[in-house]
This record gives C-alpha cells, sequence and structure tokens, in this order.
C-alpha cells in the first residue's frame, strides 16, 4: 500500500518491512531507479527523492515559493511519482525541476486566489496576538546565526545581481559548478569567473563591515 510521508517529502511504502533479496539502491544510477521504481518500487523512488530533495528545494526558492518550499516540494515528488509512466528519458534532475517549477507556479495562483489577512486584521479579530515562546535548545545561538545571516545578505546585496546569484548558489545552497551552469544556463568558465570573483567581492565588504565570515575554504 502507497501513502504520501506527512512527516516529509518522502513517500511510503507500507510494504516495506517485508523481505526482499534487493540490489543496494543507493549505488544505482537515476536511470536504474526508475527503472525499477516503474515496476511500484517505492523504495527505489524514495532513493530519488533522498538524492534530489535539497535541490527541489533550492528550485522551489528560487522560483519564488521560499514561504511554501516544503509544501511545494511534497507536492513535486508525489506528481513526479504519478507522472513517472511518462518520463521520457534524459536527465530526472531537470524534470523534477520543472516539476517543481509548475507546483511553485500552482502555489503562487493559490495564494493569489485567497483573501489576505494582516497580523493586525487577526488581531482585531481575536483580541490578541499570540506569539509562542522559544523554549527549544540553543535559541540564543540561533538568533546569533540568524542575525549573522541577515548582516551577510545586506553585504551580498551590494555586488552586481550576477556575483549575487553565484555566491549563492555555490557558497550557500552549495551546488556543484555543473549544477550551476543546469540552473542558470551560463557557460562553465563564466560561472567559475563569477563565483571566484564573487567570493572576493562579498569578503571584502564582509571585512569593511567587521564581520568575520569566510566565503572560501581555507
Amino acid at each position: 500500500m502507497v501513502r504520501g510521508d506527512a512527516a516529509g517529502s518522502g513517500l511510503v511504502d507500507e510494504s516495506a518491512s517485508r523481505p526482499h533479496n534487493r540490489p543496494d539502491l543507493a549505488a544505482l544510477e537515476d536511470d536504474e531507479l526508475i527503472h525499477i521504481s516503474l515496476d511500484g518500487r517505492l523504495d527505489a523512488f524514495n532513493v530519488l527523492v533522498a538524492r534530489y530533495d535539497r535541490w527541489v528545494l533550492y528550485i522551489a526558492s528560487d522560483a519564488g515559493c521560499v514561504n511554501d518550499a516544503d509544501d511545494v516540494r511534497q507536492t513535486a515528488f508525489i506528481n513526479a511519482w504519478g507522472a513517472l509512466d511518462r518520463f521520457r528519458g534524459g536527465s530526472f534532475k531537470s524534470w523534477i525541476a520543472t516539476i517543481a517549477r509548475n507546483a511553485c507556479r500552482d502555489a503562487h495562483r493559490r495564494r493569489a486566489a485567497r483573501p489576505a489577512h494582516s497580523l493586525d486584521v487577526l488581531v482585531e479579530e481575536t483580541g490578541e496576538a499570540h506569539v509562542p515562546p522559544s523554549n527549544e535548545p540553543g535559541a540564543d545561538q540561533q538568533v546569533i546565526e540568524r542575525d549573522l545571516r541577515e548582516q551577510i545578505d545586506e553585504a551580498l546585496a551590494t555586488l552586481p545581481e550576477q556575483f549575487q546569484r553565484a555566491v549563492r548558489l555555490a557558497v550557500f545552497e552549495e551546488l556543484r559548478y555543473r549544477e550551476i551552469v543546469e540552473i542558470t544556463g551560463w557557460k562553465m568558465n563564466t560561472v567559475k569567473t563569477r563565483v571566484s570573483r564573487g567570493r572576493r567581492l562579498l569578503q571584502q565588504e564582509l571585512e569593511r563591515r567587521g564581520i568575520t565570515y569566510r566565503t572560501y575554504e581555507a
């Protein structure tokens, strides 16, 4: 039996606990996993989910669904599972990215169709604004890290747009050069140049602001 996993973007095969003589799925290529998945093997498809989970999150954010990225991710993988028999070969990574972008556009349309409620309206209706206190361990450290990231974002915003994007993809999303080529359409040499130049420019701006943060490995 197949069902969605409410805790994440993966799909759950409720028969997965049954004993099987199966290969090491994690060692297989995408096309091999797709071929196995077409036989109804969710365990094979979930390897693809794990392999491209962070990639789909990035695509969702890059397409403007920052706040809905988790929902878009789950929708994208569920839609991909349902449409897997229509996959015509090529790059699964590019295919799932297209599905994620479509899911993001759908999320934008749903949001536009809903009436907006500001915090002021909610306070007026309920009489109070409930903000639960943070009891999580390390809350102070989380505040420090959030403040640092905000300062880094402000420094990054001073860079020309092409260097901003290169640094976000290479440094903060930790994507490989070839992945950046796929996303941006830039040539490989252009990617390398913009990442290198962007790192230096950001490092200089951070140092000018008295912020200690390395944009490259020592």
